[in-house]
């Protein structure tokens, strides 16, 4: 049942809950069972009120966060009372633990579903709105939603055989009708017609509220989780290819082609086997276009 809690601060000056406020406003936002909070003034020093989704939720968050950071001599009075009844204009719209959750959850289990191929689960896991955009890690112009054709799909289907995918969540930032997830994607499968390897990716995704649903709306992911050097990435930025052993070798270090047309077997072999072809300008590091 949701409480609201009273706290009463005596001694605490506007300086000092502004203060307060500013350093724990970020954990605050995020903590689980959060629903609302004000504040203001009173004769002996300032009053904290909050709504929670539970007493536990808001005594949890104030003995991690509010009381190790209290200053000397601020000792707040709490007092909860338990509501018949809650209504704002924005709490139908508003993102809750639950939902989150279940996105984060979402996410991880489409994407895995994807790797292995299996694209028809992961569209019915995924809605993509109509402004969808993608930034693939493999480069190039970004895709759009309407670029995203069943001869697409169904290509995709053939790109992406026998995968796993670990999801490791590295930051989130919700509000009433959109969601960003900022992961780590683990990934270990045959891509591209290449043998199986790893695939770390860096992603971001973000999702809209689309009704009582969420749609996918961006994506953007790399391959740079395990780091490059400058050389590297100025190559790639210049669109110059950079020379890779195949398969990669632990301590081996890229080495920077200054030739733009040289051959990339591995590439096009993928390419082959996959349907769908490298574009201009993509060396070895890169590969072949394709949705990650």
């Amino acid at each position: 049942m949701s409480v609201m809690m009273v706290s009463e601060v005596n001694g605490q000056s506007a300086q000092g809950y502004d203060g307060m406020l500013a350093l724990l406003d970020d954990a605050l936002r995020k903590a689980s069972g959060f629903v609302m909070h004000m504040a203001h003034a009173v004769d002996d020093g300032w009053r904290v009120v909050e709504v929670w989704n539970s007493r536990e939720d808001a005594t949890r968050f104030f003995a991690a966060h509010v009381a190790p950071n209290l200053p000397e001599g601020i000792r707040p009075k709490l007092c909860f009372q338990s509501l018949h009844s809650l209504r704002s204009r924005d709490m139908e719209n508003t993102t809750t633990a639950d939902e989150l959750t279940a996105i984060i959850r979402r996410s991880e289990e489409a994407n895995a579903a994807l790797l292995r191929g299996d694209v028809d689960r992961y569209r019915a896991s995924i809605t993509i709105t109509e402004d969808y955009s993608l930034m693939s890690p493999f480069g190039g112009p970004p895709t759009h939603g309407p670029q995203m054709s069943d001869e697409r799909w169904d290509a995709m289907k053939r790109f992406f055989r026998n995968g796993t995918l670990r999801q490791e969540l590295v930051q989130f930032y919700a509000s009433s009708d959109m969601v960003v997830l900022a992961t780590i994607e683990h990934v270990h499968g045959e891509v591209g017609g290449l043998p199986a390897q790893d695939w770390s990716l860096r992603v971001t995704q973000v999702y809209r509220r689309v009704g009582t649903d969420w749609w996918l709306a961006h994506r953007h992911a790399d391959p740079l989780a395990p780091g490059v050097s400058v050389a590297q990435a100025a190559a790639l930025a210049q669109g110059t290819p950079v020379d890779l052993a195949w398969p990669p070798q632990e301590g081996v270090t890229a080495e920077v082609v200054p030739s733009a047309d040289k051959p990339v077997p591995a590439v096009a072999a993928a390419s082959s086997a996959s349907g769908i072809k490298p574009e201009a300008g993509q060396g070895p590091l890169l590969g072949p276009k394709a949705d990650l």
